[in-house]
């Protein structure tokens, strides 16, 4: 514009270029400030409101080559001039203009922007789509299934991107992870069917468990998937196994027994589970046997009483866990030998059956019921039992005795003698009180049999 302006005033035709109203375009004498020419139909004359001077007027006229706001005739212009042999030529344009010009050009550059962003957009959503969330689905499908145990998949992908080196990165793990876990399954196939390793890893989500674990826990498909959803879960569940238990072996609900090895460390957990099932079972087997056998030393075969041992051994259990407690009664069948002498042994032994019948049915479970050996008896009571109760008590057994072997007392004078010590504070070891209850049976023997003596003044 401004060398249009030069060529024009040179040409004497400054007056003549056609301008819009709000444009002006002029020349100033540079060392005067006077207007020499100015288009014709805008403003004629150009007042700078900062200029107080001739000189002042003239220097920001000189100074605006590259151009600036200022305030003209009362309104904001953009102002813009060029030198030239001591004249100034120059044009300026209302500010509001300028804006608008630039309002306009910019909202047709950003509308030309979005328009290409929306085709960018558009064009890479199409290309992702074909080329990338195709694959990534099928790898997370594929990740899904391998989490879920089926290490039959293969990682696929259907276009030569990037994601095909993700998928055989990934197939490479699903080996290494299937290798691992039928190595693990070998390994303890080797080692024996009672034995189970796990690992759980938290930093993947995984359980790694050997084939024979869920048959060693003795748990159903249904209950072995919920306790290996996730690592943590089976950890809680191990944990609640040990936590309740203080014994190295646990019996679990279903009648196993295992044992737990396990280890923690940074985001793992691992160890053995040990099936003890047929272990404890042996073991519970033989300490039956044991128990049976030792029962057996301590019981009459005959009548199934405790023998002397048995009913020394039980007799001592209870002085030493209830001191100053007892009542011992030693019963003596009179007679018993003419029996054995005239019916023979075997009719002895029914004798000696039924009158142990007799003493079962007439005390409680647990007093001590013993044959001594022969035709000897013993009772023993853990309690000391008032001598006028006990008295009835012994008169009544008695009359059951004679009655139950009613025949034998009849024919051979059959009949039973008892003798009866308390345990107190001079008579309170087993030999003492055997010994009280003895001396009172001799009593008693020797006031005429069938009968009973308490042996109070404890006479030995």
């Amino acid at each position: 514009m401004i060398q249009q302006i030069e060529v024009s005033y040179k040409k004497s035709e400054i007056r003549n270029i056609p301008t819009l109203y709000e444009q002006t375009v002029f020349v100033i004498d540079g060392n005067t400030g006077k207007i020499m020419d100015i288009s014709q139909n805008n403003e004629q004359e150009i007042n700078i409101d900062d200029a107080e001077s001739t000189e002042e007027y003239v220097s920001i006229l000189s100074n605006s080559n590259n151009g600036k706001l200022i305030k003209i005739n009362g309104t904001k212009k953009f102002l813009k001039t060029k030198n030239a042999d001591k004249l100034i030529l120059g044009a300026y344009v209302e500010a509001a203009t300028v804006y608008r010009t630039m309002l306009i050009q910019l909202t047709y550059f950003l509308a030309g922007m979005l328009a290409v962003l929306i085709s960018v957009i558009m064009i890479v959503r199409y290309y992702l789509r074909r080329y990338v969330l195709q694959d990534i689905s099928s790898i997370e499908s594929s990740i899904k299934e391998l989490m879920a145990g089926n290490t039959d998949i293969t990682f696929e992908t259907k276009y030569n991107t990037e994601f095909r080196q993700i998928t055989a990165v990934l197939n490479d793990l699903k080996d290494s992870y299937k290798t691992k876990r039928e190595r693990m399954s070998r390994m303890i196939s080797a080692i024996g069917s009672h034995v189970a390793v796990f690992e759980c890893l938290y930093s993947i989500n995984q359980n790694f468990f050997s084939d024979n674990t869920p048959s060693i826990l003795g748990m159903d498909d249904k209950e072995w998937e919920e306790i290996t959803k996730t690592p943590k879960g089976f950890e809680k569940y191990l944990t609640s196994l040990i936590s309740d238990s203080d014994e190295d072996i646990l019996k679990l609900e279903n009648d196993r027994y295992i044992r737990i090895i396990s280890f923690h460390k940074e985001n793992e957990f691992y160890g053995m589970i040990m099936d003890k099932t047929e272990d404890m079972k042996l073991k519970m087997k033989i300490e039956q046997e044991l128990h049976a056998a030792q029962e057996g030393a301590e019981m009459d075969p005959l009548t199934l009483l405790s023998n002397r041992a048995g009913l020394e051994k039980k007799v001592k259990t209870s002085l030493e866990n209830e001191p100053g407690q007892g009542t011992m009664l030693i019963f003596d069948l009179d007679n018993f030998k003419l029996v054995n002498d005239q019916l023979g042994h075997p009719e002895g032994d029914i004798v000696l059956k039924k009158f142990a019948g007799c003493l079962k049915s007439y005390f409680r479970k647990n007093d001590i019921v013993a044959r001594m050996g022969g035709d000897e008896f013993v009772v023993f009571i853990h309690s000391n039992i008032a001598a006028d109760i006990l008295s009835d008590k012994l008169v009544a057994l008695l009359v059951t005795i004679r009655q139950e072997l009613s025949s034998y007392y009849d024919r051979y004078g059959f009949s039973t003698s008892i003798g009866v010590a308390y345990v107190d504070r001079s008579i309170n070891s087993y030999d003492d009180l055997y010994k009280c209850a003895d001396a009172g049976l001799y009593i008693a023997k020797r006031m005429g049999k069938n009968r009973f003596y308490i042996n109070k003044d404890r006479s030995q």
